[in-house]
């Protein structure tokens, strides 16, 4: 079953996917093995990503993520929003539970 979630576009659900998961843009490069400069021309519009990006997301990430940042779309996600984490957890891991955190409270609004 498909669900379509998150509003706006690439670059806003990258934004997203970031800051909700990194201290910073470097950070996050880093862990993927791109360029701060080439994410930084993505979100200056002077470049679009490219499929070395996407081979080398797909190297860290699991192709649900970038479905969700491609198209906004999430699959068989299904997390309370009332659920909180502490202590000293992967960021990706925090990372993906807020986000379908934040997906499942945006589902129960649309409804």
């Amino acid at each position: 079953m498909s669900k379509e979630y998150g509003k706006g576009n690439f670059l806003s659900r990258l934004d997203i996917f970031i800051k909700s998961g990194f201290k910073s843009r470097n950070e996050f490069c880093a862990k993927v093995g791109v360029s701060l400069s080439t994410v930084n021309g993505y979100f200056s519009r002077k470049s679009n990503p490219n499929y070395e990006f996407i081979e080398k997301f797909l190297d860290v990430y699991p192709p649900e993520d970038l479905l969700w940042l491609v198209k906004g779309i999430r699959k068989n996600s299904t997390v309370g929003e009332d659920e909180v984490y502490y202590g000293n957890e992967d960021p990706y891991s925090t990372f993906q539970r807020a986000l379908q955190n934040v997906i499942a409270h945006e589902v129960k609004k649309d409804k």
